[in-house]
């Protein structure tokens, strides 16, 4: 798998992400070094910034325009 794959895998696919978190040999095919680790702690902290940017966004746009957003 190249690294855009892994990438967008990472970003898109919740089952790659826990597999990715738990079982990481899993998904590299390989003994995994302490730089992989660093690497994939870092890959999945920015998935997670990712999606709690589309949630705040997710809101945004569902309270646009007096939508139901629960505030009115």
């Amino acid at each position: 798998m190249d690294k855009v794959e892994f990438l967008k895998r990472a970003l898109t696919d919740p089952v790659f992400r826990r597999t990715l978190e738990t079982n990481p040999q899993k998904i590299l095919g390989r003994n995994v070094t302490q730089r992989d680790l660093e690497s994939i702690k870092t890959v999945l902290r920015k998935a997670r910034q990712v999606d709690g940017q589309i949630e705040a966004l997710a809101g945004e746009l569902l309270c646009a325009d007096g939508g139901g957003c629960g505030l009115a």
